[in-house]
């Protein structure tokens, strides 16, 4: 007998595009006997290349730990994290951060940018790690902050900004090394309507014009409105919009 395992009928089927994203059975727990608290609970699903889905669900459904096991900022106990073909669960610690600067771009609802930097100087920041010269690392980062309306502040510093110029420099931060995949952590979080919408907007069209994989975490379902896809998440585990439900989607 053959012991083969059977192929995803998904990854299979020659009218889907290809799969960007893909978890199998990832459980990621945490301490041990009473004190174990299980973050994910035997996750699967897909997400397809190109794809924007919004992850949902209430506070400690799994969300953020979901985003993190895909930016390798997080290890699966079990199961497997496979982005872009390559199982990043088994990454070792220097192979984890090559992956998080040239697969996945990140998006916080907090920014995280380095106040004593200018705009500038912040966005080219992983490029240094990557080992391109100075000039090139200044050209690629104007050029991204151009892309996202804020070819006019390459000088100022975050302070300066309002929350909304914030978000949109995080944006082009995550975009300057051109990774397949952005995972953004509640980017509309911290921001007034108006500044929100326009995020989102410019995600939406990045997401549309680049081809690039989003994986959003929202609250808000208005923002998950603009999503392709919701994937719903309660107790660690995927409730509905997991590789059964994607046909909506397509």
């Amino acid at each position: 007998m053959s012991s083969t395992a059977p192929q995803s009928t998904l990854s299979a089927d020659p009218f889907r595009p290809p799969v960007s994203v893909s978890l199998n059975g990832v459980t990621r727990a945490y301490g041990l006997g009473l004190s174990r608290v299980v973050a994910l609970d035997r996750v699967t699903v897909e997400i397809f290349d190109g794809e924007f889905v919004a992850v949902m669900g209430p506070s400690g459904s799994g969300k953020s730990t979901l985003l993190n096991v895909i930016g390798a900022l997080d290890r699966p106990s079990e199961g497997r994290v496979s982005v872009e073909g390559r199982d990043i669960a088994t990454l070792d610690a220097r192979e984890a951060a090559r992956y998080r600067r040239r697969s996945v771009g990140f998006i916080f609802q907090s920014f995280n940018l380095l106040p004593r930097l200018t705009v500038l100087e912040n966005v080219a920041l992983p490029l240094m790690f990557e080992g391109v010269s100075s000039g090139e690392r200044k050209s690629r980062a104007a050029r991204v902050l151009s892309d996202v309306g804020l070819a006019e502040r390459l000088n100022a510093r975050p302070a300066t900004l309002s929350g909304g110029e914030k978000q949109r420099v995080a944006i082009a931060r995550a975009l300057v090394n051109d990774p397949p995949v952005l995972l953004a952590d509640e980017p509309t979080g911290n921001l007034d309507s108006r500044s929100a919408a326009s995020v989102l907007a410019l995600i939406l069209e990045l997401n549309q014009a680049r081809g690039q994989t989003v994986i959003l975490i929202t609250h808000d379902a208005q923002v998950a409105s603009h999503a392709s896809r919701t994937i719903q998440m309660r107790d660690g585990r995927v409730v509905t919009g997991d590789k059964d439900n994607v046909d909506a989607a397509h």
